[in-house]
């Protein structure tokens, strides 16, 4: 059998893919994740997971490479990471640090993720998961759309969690298997997907590994 790699550095999708018992390695790509395209977001969405897929393969030429993105969509727009906007001025590789550590910088962050959640309060949006499975043979390319509804929240909620630093890094800001979990009424679709990788839909596609 092939060599598997995972095209993700996120330890969530590292973890729901060893639960299917393949031996796997890890890549991350190197590509800047963009949302302006002029398409659907679920077209968008699946595009980024192909590139993600394509990028480690062209090194890799004779493995699987798998590899995902999750972005949370409200009234048709994609909610990024809510410091998204914050990654030019400070660069992506420091910021994360300067918001632990500088408070100006934490402030700005905030405010951006105050007005994120204060809009998802109290409604329901979709979250959708691409899924890339390609090899120099084969390629599967699909999405799934959940949609999750969360209660109305208080300025007090929505502060407190802020300051917690949870919402940083996070695409609409929260994890629904983090503490933001406290936050969702109702969910309607796929766990997993929410969480950031369909683990039926690829379990179902691997039965097919031969053809890869």
């Amino acid at each position: 059998m092939k060599k598997i790699i995972l095209a993700s550095n996120s330890f969530r999708r590292r973890e729901i893919l060893s639960k299917l018992g393949y031996k796997f390695d890890v890549e991350v790509p190197d590509i800047e994740e963009d949302f302006s395209y002029d398409l659907p977001a679920i077209e968008v969405i699946k595009k980024i997971s192909y590139e993600k897929a394509k990028k480690v393969l062209e090194n890799n030429t004779s493995s699987i490479v798998i590899a995902g993105d999750t972005a949370v969509v409200l009234d048709g727009v994609i909610m990024g990471k809510p410091e998204r906007d914050l990654e030019k001025k400070y660069g992506s590789s420091n910021l994360y640090k300067l918001l632990l550590k500088d408070e100006k910088v934490f402030r700005e962050a905030k405010d951006l993720a105050y007005k994120m959640l204060k809009k998802m309060s109290g409604r329901t949006h979709e979250v959708i998961t691409g899924i890339c499975i390609m090899s120099s043979k084969k390629v599967y390319l699909d999405a799934t759309v959940s949609k999750v509804t969360f209660s109305e929240l208080t300025d007090k909620e929505i502060n407190d969690y802020i300051d917690e630093r949870e919402p940083f890094g996070k695409a609409g800001g929260y994890a629904l298997q983090e503490n933001a979990g406290k936050f969702v009424k109702h969910i309607d679709g796929d766990f997993f997907s929410i969480v950031g990788f369909p683990l039926n839909l690829v379990y179902q596609e691997l039965k097919n590994i031969n053809e890869y």
